[in-house]
């Protein structure tokens, strides 16, 4: 089972590979262009660099070789490249000279050191290297294109004093690079690709170089130069296409077998049985506990599942604690004394764990193993710094620790006896209150006050006891609903009713009965003569027969039928009301219209206004005593054209004003009709209207 295991995880691996594995042209490594983020260098040798930059560990600075434009000299650049002062290359050559303007220089360096500071930051890792010497090849797939690999590439980083100043190149101090790239590709052509090895001489670059071409000798057409450049390189997937090769490992390293690598393919391994929540009172003790930052009980429970071994993934939004539980979890190793590797993709993650370890006194533990700010000077020295510091006495803490225990103890009773269920109807205490604190707020919505009801024994009650109540009160909520202040019956409490009564009130119910089925008769015929509403409750018929009193009045004028049958004046008024406002509002304003003709309602009025409003800032139409404002609005009028442009403005924004409104009355036509029928039209008089509706009451 262990031999399938490994070797799926083996094939798992070479997919991984294949897929990491970038051994196309579109490499930089593989096929160097020389393009906008790349700088050329023209005036060195590879022993000169080697010597200067690596071995003596000096900066060198950037020379441009290539002269102005005349016409680009005028005026001042930000990218004006500062005089160098050439007193420093005293010892030695320490240019790097480009065919490149000072301009062209400072713009493509600008931008170089921004990416590759970028990249830096972000992810942690280097990306800016000085390409020496490269081999000129040839792919089988494209034979007569020739491709520059690079062949040693030494991390560099760039900086400069001050803006102005020109950038100078340092060495990182970082390994020196073999192309591995390159190294992976010939292989496939069974050529075995030197690795080149640091040695403290200049000469060694050369005799590398001379490695390269012994190697490919054999290849035709292919050269090794010493050219040299300065770019972007990434070895970072090729690292992990090596890391994933069982050739390159060890002999009794295996890594198809490591525990963790076997639970990452077959999850069954790590199925262990988690921590859980409502178990962290009663399994830990605050003795054993090393948290150092605040934890919820899903964070514990997290912590301790790492602490047996279980591996997990921890998913969660933005600010729900995971870097928190993070720093608690390192703490808890701490204290196991154990080391903890900590790794990210981004920078900021990392920085925002050791800033929390640093705030709670454990940054003294943390070494930086791989950042931007990590060189190996420094990553010795805090090494060094760490394995010096001091041990400290134990704090004594036991009184502290026996107070949190008790003090949990006594939270845990209470969570205990408020969640405990009670007597017969088996609610707890905690649910009980609930149900009393929502009827709190039932009524306190409706200002009333909640109603105290007795019972003689409570405890008795059960939960079925409790629910047939419950329904009881439905069922009177739902009668009490039926019954109105209006109803016949209402406050009435007879006392004993003899037979005789009852004869009497039997006799008296039917004879209402039958006037109640002839009056639904005669109030069918009122509805189809007069269209008067059919009456519902006694409300409803004393205005019934206020509506008999208009009609049957000897001043009443007689009313559009299709007014009455509308019904529209049964329901809230206001839209009536509205409606002749408007009207007043338009008939008031409609004189604006009468300097215009009827073209003026299918006119662009906003695009008028804008286009008097722009003849009139016109200079030279005010200087030649010119109108144009006139040529583009006398079409609209009927009589002369106000000379101001300002005055044909003013009628303009009116004219738009009125037309708004005969629209929007226009829109509502068919509505206003079934307040005011037929007499409802734009030129109607308002007097009526308001003497109608009842407005000027």
């Amino acid at each position: 089972m262990l031999n399938n295991s490994s070797d799926k995880i083996k094939k798992e691996f070479e997919n991984l590979r294949n897929e990491l594995l970038d051994l196309t042209l579109r490499n930089q490594l593989l096929n160097f262009k020389t393009r906008a983020r790349t700088i050329t260098i023209s005036n060195q040798s590879p022993i000169n660099i080697y010597q200067t930059l690596v071995l003596q560990n000096n900066k060198m600075y950037f020379v441009a070789n290539k002269k102005e434009k005349k016409e680009e000299k005028s005026g001042f650049s930000i990218w004006d490249h500062a005089p160098f002062d050439l007193s420093r290359f005293t010892d030695g050559d320490k240019t790097l000279s480009t065919d490149l303007t000072p301009n062209e220089l400072q713009k493509r360096l600008f931008y170089i050191n921004n990416q590759a500071k970028t990249m830096l930051q972000e992810q942690g890792y280097n990306i800016l290297y000085l390409a020496v010497g490269f081999l000129e090849w040839r792919d089988n797939t494209k034979p007569k294109q020739v491709n520059h690999a690079p062949l040693v590439l030494i991390p560099v980083a760039m900086e400069r004093k001050k803006v102005g100043k020109s950038f100078n190149l340092e060495w990182t101090g970082e390994d020196i690079q073999t192309n591995i790239s390159i190294k992976a590709k010939l292989k496939e052509n069974g050529i075995d690709f030197p690795d080149f090895e640091f040695k403290k001489y200049g000469e060694a670059i050369d005799h590398y170089l001379r490695e390269v071409r012994d190697s490919v000798r054999g290849m035709n057409e292919w050269k090794v130069n010493t050219n040299i450049a300065l770019g972007f390189f990434s070895f970072t997937k090729f690292v992990m296409y090596n890391d994933l090769n069982p050739e390159a490992w060890e002999n009794n390293v295996d890594l198809t077998k490591n525990e963790l690598i076997q639970a990452i393919f077959n999850p069954s391994i790590n199925d262990k049985e988690a921590f859980k929540e409502e178990d962290i009172d009663s399994q830990l003790e605050y003795s054993k506990m090393y948290q150092v930052l605040d934890a919820d009980s899903s964070q514990i429970a997290a912590i301790q599942d790492v602490k047996v071994g279980r591996n997990l993934v921890v998913e969660g939004p933005p600010g729900t604690g995971k870097s928190q539980t993070i720093v608690n979890l390192i703490a808890e190793l701490l204290a196991e004394g154990k080391s903890v590797l900590f790794v990210s993709e981004k920078m900021a993650a990392l920085d925002v764990v050791k800033d929390r370890l640093t705030g709670v006194g454990l940054g003294k533990f943390i070494l930086e193993l791989h950042s931007h700010k990590t060189r190996r000077k420094k990553f010795l020295k805090d090494l060094e710094k760490a394995t010096t510091v001091r041990s400290q006495e134990p704090m004594n803490i036991d009184q502290t620790i026996r107070k949190l225990e008790t003090l949990r103890q006594q939270l845990d009773d209470y969570a205990e006896i408020i969640h405990k269920p009670l007597y017969e109807v088996q609610l707890s205490a905690f649910q009980l209150y609930g149900l009393k604190e929502a009827a709190d707020e039932h009524f306190s919505r409706s200002n009333r006050i909640i109603p105290l009801v007795r019972f003689s024994h409570p405890e008795t009650l059960t939960l079925k006891d409790l629910d047939d109540i419950t329904i009881s009160l439905e069922n009177l909520a739902e009668l009490y609903q039926t019954i109105s202040k209006e109803n016949p019956w209402s406050k009435c409490a007879p006392k004993s009713l003899l037979p005789a009564d009852l004869r009497e009130i039997e006799q008296l119910i039917n004879d209402t009965l039958h006037a109640l089925d002839d009056f639904l008769v005669e109030r069918g015929r009122v509805y189809d003569i007069y269209g008067i509403k059919k009456p519902e409750t006694l409300n409803e018929f004393e205005k019934s027969l206020s509506a008999f009193d208009i009609i049957s009045s000897k001043n009443s004028e007689l009313i559009d039928g299709d007014i009455l049958k509308s019904g529209a004046w049964n329901n809230n008024n206001d839209d009536a009301y509205r409606l002749i406002k408007e009207l007043d509002k338009y008939q008031k304003a409609a004189k604006s219209l009468d300097k215009f003709n009827s073209g003026i309602f299918s006119a662009d009025i906003d695009r008028l206004i804008g286009q008097v409003q722009e003849s009139a800032h016109k200079k030279l139409s005010r200087l030649f005593g010119n109108k144009p404002h006139i040529e583009l609005v006398e079409r609209y009028y009927q009589g002369p054209v106000p000379k101001s442009p300002e005055d044909v403005i003013f009628d303009l924004e009116q004219a738009k004003q009125v037309i708004l409104i005969k629209n929007q009355l226009d829109a509502n036509k068919s509505f206003a009709r079934k307040y005011y029928g037929d007499y409802w039209y734009l030129g109607a008089n308002i007097n009526d209207f308001k003497r109608n509706s009842k407005m000027d009451e």
